[in-house]
């Protein structure tokens, strides 16, 4: 679950408790008596109603509680002591600018304030028990239907050099109620929409459901692990969660987000990253070399999450997750200019320089399709790398420094079908200890692959079409770091033929065999087979050059490897 989610969920119970608290404070001690806010006796059913009153008391406690920042408005308070239940209607809590501004010119306002409203507040279980108990709130069932929060984020600059806020829940409340305990607290379709004031953006999330069994907020919870949010078991759902990245070309997507306490798990179902624009529009709008993603996941489920470090320091750490049916495609246009790309912008670099601390220790993949699409200028063609039916896991998933002390090394370690036919696998093992230099380590492995099932990439990417060859065997280590890479490289291969392709002037969109030029190449420079119990291997290095990302970087180390072998000009690499 992002920071954000996080945040949005604690702002909503925060706002429950801080109605619901006051109202059963007040009402125990009948201390309705408010210096700011006069009661509205015009509603009143009888000079015996203090309900005016009360809700003049309960704005007061608001006010005093925020140093004057919010106020809170109630339509209708309507408390029945003989069926233990009290109502509340039209529930609003806004900001007071003048009070902003004030804590502000002394340094003091917060860096996000928020808005929220509700059509109804009901409690159940009040009793004469819990009016006469001056220690202790004790509930049954909260009622909050459609509520609408409005957060406003504006970070001030003296804030930042504030220490964090490490105090938990209890101790921001415990004098004002030292225990507080309900048996069910239901939140229903909620909407939050979360406003980046310097920015000028927002987002907003809908239908959020918050379902919580036996909560208590006392001594003993204080720092208890096994709750969440102060509850033994829990059911949260976010549903169509969308946020824009900063660039504005993606959107990350989530049809549901699931949190179960009693099953120790978090499901995340629907999720994609994907393009806000066409692949065309892209290459029409995009004036430099740029990759074009676009991932999609059906389910990630999140195992033996630590609730307590999730929701009170906003750390995601697990014992294990897993992920099905994921599908990742990556596009480069070639005859886009090179850019200066990001050095560090490995895999491992990107996780390490993330905002949010995370740690899982497994992550089990189920049925992974990556594919990866170059366009190439002089061919006028693209070539399509398919990796499917991808599974395997990632050990050692973590940014936390105290994780990467005790074990510095993130392996990815699949098995997968290349170009949908030939049996492969992937080893990567990236050292997190080393995050300015990205060392990492690469093992691949490949057998049985034919001619046929190398044109595809061959023709469009390479320039050349094989007319007879079989692979029976591919191996490839590399150690590579932001500087380039050095392999070792073996591919035992026999019957090799390749014809070297040109564009064909007549037509543009084809391409059109060398068959001169490929009969003295084979003839001269094309080593027809290297199967001997001692194949041909090669040593040798690829500068990070023009090559922005990871897998780029990679590819071209196996494709120089290729060329290299069967003994190609090596600019077909390029």
């Amino acid at each position: 679950m992002s920071k954000k989610a996080v945040k949005i969920i604690g702002i909503t119970l925060a706002a429950i408790l801080v109605i619901v608290a006051g109202s059963y404070l007040y009402l125990r001690y009948h201390i309705l008596k408010s210096k700011d806010f006069a009661p509205d006796n015009s509603k009143a059913k009888s000079i015996l109603d203090l309900t005016p009153s009360l809700i003049a008391k309960l704005k007061q406690v608001v006010k005093d509680g925020s140093n004057g920042l919010y106020v809170l408005d109630i339509n209708n308070l309507d408390v029945k002591l003989s069926e233990n239940k009290v109502f509340i209607s039209g529930i609003k809590i806004s900001t007071d600018s003048l009070a902003l501004k004030l804590l502000d010119s002394i340094k003091l306002a917060p860096d996000a304030i928020f808005n929220i409203s509700s059509k109804s507040l009901q409690v159940d279980g009040i009793d004469l028990n819990d009016i006469l108990n001056p220690s202790s709130i004790k509930l049954e069932n909260v009622f909050l239907i459609d509520p609408e929060i409005k957060i406003y984020s504006n970070p001030k600059p003296y804030n930042s050099k504030q220490e964090a806020d490490t105090t938990s829940l209890y101790d921001k409340i415990y004098k004002l109620v030292p225990y507080f305990s309900a048996s069910r607290i239901f939140i229903k379709n909620a909407q939050v929409t979360n406003y980046n004031v310097p920015k000028k953006t927002s987002q907003t999330y809908k239908g959020i459901d918050i379902y919580l069994n036996d909560i208590l907020i006392d001594s003993t919870t204080r720092f208890d692990r096994d709750r969440f949010f102060y509850s033994k078991n829990a059911t949260i759902n976010l549903k169509n969660f969308k946020i824009p990245t900063s660039d504005s070309l993606y959107f990350l997507n989530c049809d549901s987000i699931n949190i179960s306490t009693s099953a120790n798990s978090l499901t995340a179902t629907g999720i994609s990253f994907q393009p806000r624009i066409s692949k065309e529009t892209f290459n029409k709008t995009v004036n430099i070399r740029k990759d074009f993603f676009n991932i999609k996941a059906n389910k990630i489920v999140l195992y033996s999450p630590d609730w307590w470090l999730l929701a009170q320091h906003e750390k995601l750490i697990a014992a294990e997750a897993e992920i099905f049916h994921c599908e990742l495609s990556d596009y480069i246009n070639k005859e886009k200019p090179a850019k200066k790309f990001e050095l560090h912008n490995f895999p491992h670099q990107k996780l390490l320089n993330l905002d949010f601390e995370i740690g899982v220790k497994k992550i089990k993949i189920h049925d992974l399709d990556l594919t990866y699409e170059e366009y190439n200028p002089l061919s006028g063609k693209s070539g399509i790398l398919y990796f499917t039916n991808t599974t395997g896991e990632i050990l050692n998933f973590t940014n936390i420094q105290s994780n990467i002390a005790a074990n510095s090394n993130m392996v990815f370690d699949v098995k997968t079908k290349f170009m949908k036919q030939s049996q492969a696998s992937i080893k990567f093992i990236f050292n997190l200890a080393k995050p300015k230099t990205g060392d990492f380590t690469t093992e691949v492995y490949g057998s049985n692959m034919t001619a046929n099932l190398l044109n595809p990439i061959a023709e469009p990417l390479g320039m050349f079409h094989l007319k007879s060859g079989n692979v029976s065997e591919l191996k490839m280590f590399t150690k590579g770091n932001n500087s380039g890479t050095h392999s070792k490289f073996t591919l035992k291969y026999d019957d090799l033929y390749i014809i070297p392709l040109k564009k064909d002037d007549e037509k543009d969109d084809e391409l059109k065999e060398k068959k001169f030029t490929g009969f003295i190449a084979n003839l001269l420079l094309i080593k027809k087979e290297n199967n001997s119990e001692e194949p041909r291997s090669y040593s040798y290095d690829v500068e990070r050059g023009e090559y922005p990302n990871f897998f780029t970087l990679n590819w071209k180390a196996m494709l120089k490897g290729i060329v290299k072998t069967i003994g190609a000009p090596e600019k077909l690499a390029k």
